[in-house]
């Protein structure tokens, strides 16, 4: 009974934040899930937080044991262009070894003359042979040629890659340590399937655009040291050892003869005899993957070889899969990835933010990103730790001006939540930008690791989760408090508030306010600044704590498909009123559904329209009488159609809690929509700096409904109010990054002119 109560209980909170429809899907699908008839989403293990800390604290020495020597075979054919950054990388880079030029017929005479050029280096042990084929073999059969050659262990190497310095030593080690069961080594890369950096099983470009050489410095320095074995090596660049060779023999030329699969193949064969294949995670090769390979080949000859695989070794695809899953090489990933974001800036950023998934922060969401790329535009590196309380994960992403976007590396265990500090310490970030916390297990833990720190931070005011567990300021009647600062009231609403979802987001936390604010107090009042997006919350915040740094900095709203603001007018003894976005609780649901039933009652001439979704209607549902219709989802480039044709002659915004900007607002008035609200947050706020609408006192469907009939009865007041919207300019892109980046550039002069001042006080 009690399990029953709790999964009811559960079920209803998750309705009233996600909505009916969602929590039909889901539980449908937990069900499907309990009766065998659905797979349970598989997931990748996140990385240890302890095991990511650890990497990152340790600095590995450059210094390695010499290779003994090595035969290296470069099977050639065409691509001129990246067949000269190959060899060159290889004779800047490589010392005792021989190096085996086979030219498969190029068709390119380029290639024979710069072939033909390259040139050995005694001091270093450097030979180089170069062969011609008569005809064209094939990539197979030339590798074995080469391998039929070869006297030593053996690296083979496309034409498509770049090598770094004291690259052999490294791919050459566990070879060397363990010959007699070491088959194969292969190098990290940006393209190299399971061996992918920074994301496994893609091919990527070059991570934040940085050189090869440069991504293998880091690789050198924080990746594992310790080899880690996979299904299969990977041939864009594979050591092979002796031992292996003389016992498995050469490529199969006969089934693989153009190439792809054929290193798979060889693999399998080496650990039917017991030996393995090996990756080395402190090495980094770039991989310009297919450079070096026909493209129009490239297709068909893996979907064939692939077939020839899985009929031959159907194990290797589970080993792959298994290999996916527990992703050995996530830690090493992830450590090379923080320290190259951090180590590559002059001025890195931590941001603590919460995740997509998380549902309805996503407009939160969406700006951690955009600011995030804005700063790594004007120079800043940025790495974004975010958490989802879904898998109780937290995501790291990174941001550059070189890696064109905010960019997923890795994700780690929530235990990583407690230990912020700790990951602050190590990255030491210049700033750190908490943007938002309401996601978080423990929002106060994560405020009090940020406000005990030496590093100076900025706060940015999406939402009251600073203020309380219930983000939103909804108290136990479902009204906004006002910013209670009577810590008796507080504590007695909120163990009894249902409008407040803390108890799912935060499972350990005791409800108390008092408690709550504490760490918050500390976040808030410690803060450089407090990034208010509307001088209402501003005024909210300051009510509740002393705030002295707090600042106002409006969202950008970007411009919506054109519309001439005049087109707007009443239409005379009747009004449609149109409500932009999904409906919600907080969002005003219960408002609306009460105005669309006293409207109807009372004979109100009164039509409304939500350009958004509903749960519990349809999208395109319209009632009987035609009082209410709900669009549903929408692309944001439709909203000026969608609202024309409504014939909507104001847009209302029926939020019962303070909105701390309010998008849906500046996008009516950009479009010449009178805005009717509330009088909370920053829509009220905006409708009465630009005059632009009605500001309603009385928070309630009646106290919204007088308003309406007043314009009905003053249908006038629609045409002027659509002028004035013509006033309201929001910020620019420029304006919005131009203020955020004077907080940070003035807190590094402060920090600039402390530090000098300590060095010409020291002895």
């Amino acid at each position: 009974m009690n399990r029953t109560r709790t999964l009811i209980a559960k079920g209803y909170r998750y309705f009233r934040v996600f909505g009916l429809r969602a929590t039909v899907v889901r539980t449908v699908q937990k069900v499907l899930e309990g009766l065998g008839l659905r797979q349970k989403p598989v997931r990748v293990s996140p990385v240890c937080a302890a095991a990511l800390l650890g990497a990152m604290s340790i600095e590995h020495t450059v210094a390695h044991q010499p290779h003994a020597a090595v035969d290296i075979i470069v099977p050639v054919f065409n691509g001129f262009e990246l067949l000269q950054r190959c060899v060159e990388s290889l004779l800047r880079n490589s010392d005792n070894c021989h190096i085996l030029l086979l030219n498969d017929a190029s068709t390119d005479p380029r290639i024979d003359s710069y072939l033909r050029s390259a040139s050995a280096d005694v001091a270093r042990g450097l030979t180089v042979d170069y062969l011609e084929n008569r005809t064209n073999l094939g990539f197979v059969a030339t590798v074995n040629r080469g391998l039929h050659m070869a006297t030593h262990d053996v690296v083979i190497l496309n034409t498509d890659t770049e090598v770094p310095p004291r690259w052999l030593d490294r791919i050459m080690a566990p070879i060397e340590a363990d010959p007699e069961h070491v088959a194969s080594v292969t190098p990290m890369s940006n393209a190299a399937t399971m061996c992918s950096f920074p994301e496994m099983w893609s091919d990527n470009n070059p991570f934040l655009g940085k050189s090869a050489d440069v991504v293998d410095s880091y690789f050198e320095r924080y990746g594992q040291r310790d080899p880690v074995e996979v299904p299969s090596g990977v041939g864009f660049c594979m050591a092979m050892s002796r031992a292996a060779l003389d016992a498995v023999g050469v490529f199969d030329e006969e089934t693989f003869g153009r190439g792809y699969g054929e290193e798979n193949d060889w693999c399998m064969r080496a650990r039917s005899r017991g030996l393995r294949s090996m990756v080395a995670p402190d090495l980094y090769v770039y991989h310009h993957h297919g450079g070096s390979f026909a493209t129009e080949e490239k297709t068909s000859l893996q979907e064939h070889h692939q077939l020839v695989l899985r009929k031959r070794y159907p194990q290797l695809f589970v080993q792959n899969g298994d290999f996916s899953t527990r992703d050995p090489l996530s830690c090493s990933r992830l450590a090379v990835a923080l320290k190259m974001t951090v180590g590559e800036a002059p001025h890195p950023l931590l941001m603590l933010d919460v995740d997509a998934q998380a549902g309805i922060s996503s407009g939160a969401v969406a700006y951690r990103d955009w600011l995030a790329n804005a700063l790594a535009r004007q120079g800043y590196s940025v790495v974004a730790l975010t958490y989802d309380p879904g898998s109780a994960m937290v995501r790291l992403r990174v941001a550059s001006s070189d890696s064109g976007g905010v960019q997923a590396v890795g994700c780690v265990s929530g235990e990583l939540e407690a230990r912020i500090d700790d990951l602050i310490a190590i990255l030491a970030p210049a700033r750190i930008l908490v943007t938002n916390l309401i996601w978080y297990a423990h929002p106060e833990n994560v405020a009090k690791q940020v406000s005990e720190g030496r590093v100076p931070y900025l706060v940015f005011a999406h939402d009251f989760c600073s203020v309380c567990p219930s983000w939103f300021l909804v108290n136990k009647d479902g009204k906004y408090c006002g910013g209670e600062t009577r810590m008796s009231v507080c504590d007695d609403c909120l163990p009894r508030n249902n409008y407040a979802d803390y108890r799912d987001v935060y499972p350990d936390f005791i409800p108390s306010v008092s408690r709550w604010r504490t760490g918050m107090r500390e976040l808030l009042t410690k803060a450089e600044h407090v990034v208010c997006f509307s001088a209402s919350t501003l005024q909210v915040l300051t009510k509740v704590y002393p705030l002295t740094r707090g600042i106002v900095i409006p969202h950008v709203v970007s411009p919506v498909a054109s519309q001439d603001r005049g087109a707007v007018k009443s239409h005379g003894g009747s009004m449609t009123v149109a409500i932009i976005g999904s409906m919600q609780y907080i969002k005003g649901a219960a408002v609306v559904r009460g105005l669309v039933e006293v409207s109807r009652s009372m004979r109100v001439p009164l039509k409304f329209v939500i350009v958004g979704s509903w749960s519990g209607y349809r999208d395109g549902y319209t009632s009987r009488d035609g009082r209410l219709t709900v669009i549903g989802k929408y692309n944001r480039e439709d909203l000026p159609r969608l609202l024309g044709e409504s014939g909507a002659s104001l847009v209302m915004i029926p939020s019962i809690w303070p909105e701390t900007f309010s998008y849906t607002t500046s996008e009516a008035m950009l479009l010449g929509y009178p805005v009717v609200c509330f009088d909370l947050g920053a829509p009220a706020e905006r409708v009465r700096a630009y005059d632009c609408g009605m500001v309603v006192e009385d928070v309630s469907a009646e106290g919204m409904l007088k308003a309406l009939e007043h314009i009905l009865d003053h249908p006038e007041l629609i045409e002027q109010w659509s002028r004035n919207t013509a006033k309201y300019v929001p910020p620019t892109e420029a304006d919005h990054v131009g203020a955020i980046l004077c907080c940070l550039q003035e807190d590094n002069q402060l920090r600039d002119d402390e530090t000098s001042e300590l060095e010409e006080s020291a002895p």
